[in-house]
């Protein structure tokens, strides 16, 4: 018929419409990519979480923990370093892990991680090589067992005492012995005993005989709150230079008078300064005490500063450390602020603060009745 050609669509418009059947392929495949592409990113969604470590976002596995972490490299913080007996650098980065926290609070290796969580690390706490001991002579020599550097040497045998200055064998078990010298002293020893009780901590308290009679309330009070008492001579006088009648004088009446006081039987002596001789320690053995200075000194009496004290307490314990810290002899304040924060350290790293008594497996000193 005439016309009819110019009734069908031209090529242009057909393509210019587009095929039905090819918008039905195409819209397919597009679904199916989508479909692809959302079950993709459901997929690692429930295999993989976003954390932030140290400021930076990283997607790990569902249920990983801080170990995981520390495999895979995502904690940079270095470890700390390993350092003879005598605190000097004996190989660098051998110390202690990364210490790490969670969402603000301590963590364990062991730690789960959840979707978001935060983690945070610093550098890792430096460790004190082990020691050992060996018999030379006349003289029982402490070592390092790595480097060899000398901690102690101490006359043996001729007197039969044993001064301990280095860590006690404790058998693996994680037990320190946090120390308290020079006390009982007003306004301090309270504070201090009020933070051991509410930590559930025990320590040996290391009293000046003439303080504790001059503060016969407080030296009782350490007592009653389930601490150890020791001997730290009657007036705080050093002895290493001393007449034998000053030695026999501050040890036995420093140990009679701290008995007076307080009600215990002191177990144990410290000599101010920590020196000692031959002499000494026989009047040690003389009256049944043992002679215990200490491993790890905060030198909290020079104050140093509260962060300068917890680094020396925790820097290098160990099972059977003794620390060293001072209830008296001046101001304390910073040995006090950082009490609390050695303690949460100590606990965090799995360890529990006992009686010097007790980290020598030996029974509690003898309570007798005050006589003042």
């Amino acid at each position: 018929m005439p016309g009819a050609k110019d009734r069908r669509p031209s090529r242009a418009l057909v393509e210019l419409r587009g095929s039905p059947r090819r918008g039905r392929r195409l819209g397919t495949v597009l679904g199916i990519a989508a479909a692809v592409v959302a079950a993709a990113a459901i997929t690692f969604l429930l295999v993989r979480q976003p954390v932030t470590v140290d400021g930076r976002t990283a997607w790990i596995a569902r249920g990983a923990t801080v170990a995981s972490l520390r495999a895979d490299g995502l904690i940079v913080s270095p470890p700390g370093d390993l350092l003879t007996v005598k605190g000097a650098l004996l190989r660098k980065g051998a110390g202690g892990q990364a210490v790490v926290a969670v969402g603000g609070s301590a963590a364990t290796s062991t730690t789960p991680l959840a979707f978001g969580a935060v983690v945070t690390s610093r550098r890792g706490p430096d460790v004190t090589e082990p020691t050992t001991s060996k018999i030379v002579g006349a003289d029982k020599v402490t070592v390092g067992a790595i480097s060899g550097v000398e901690l102690s040497r101490v006359t043996v045998g001729e007197y039969g005492v044993t001064v301990t200055t280095a860590p006690v064998d404790t058998g693996g078990r994680k037990l320190v012995a946090l120390t308290f010298d020079d006390g009982p002293w007003q306004g301090q020893t309270q504070k201090i005993l009020d933070i051991l009780l509410r930590y559930h901590a025990k320590a040996t308290f290391f009293m000046i005989g003439r303080q504790a009679e001059h503060l016969p309330y407080l030296s009782r009070l350490v007592v009653a709150d389930g601490m150890e008492v020791g001997d730290h001579t009657q007036s705080h006088k050093a002895l290493l230079h001393a007449s034998k009648a000053t030695v026999t004088y501050e040890i036995g009446v420093g140990a009679t008078t701290i008995r007076r006081y307080s009600g215990a039987v002191p177990t144990w002596y410290r000599p101010a300064g920590g020196t000692t001789d031959p002499f000494i320690l026989s009047e040690a053995r003389r009256l049944d005490l043992r002679v215990a200075l200490w491993t790890l000194d905060t030198e909290d009496w020079t104050k140093p500063g509260t962060a300068a004290i917890v680094k020396k307490a925790l820097g290098g314990v160990q099972p059977g450390s003794i620390v060293l810290m001072h209830d008296g002899g001046g101001d304390r304040s910073q040995t006090i602020a950082a009490l609390p924060q050695i303690i949460q350290g100590l606990i965090a790293r799995g360890y529990k603060m006992v009686t010097l008594s007790e980290l020598n497996g030996l029974p509690p000193q003898k309570i007798v009745a005050q006589r003042h």
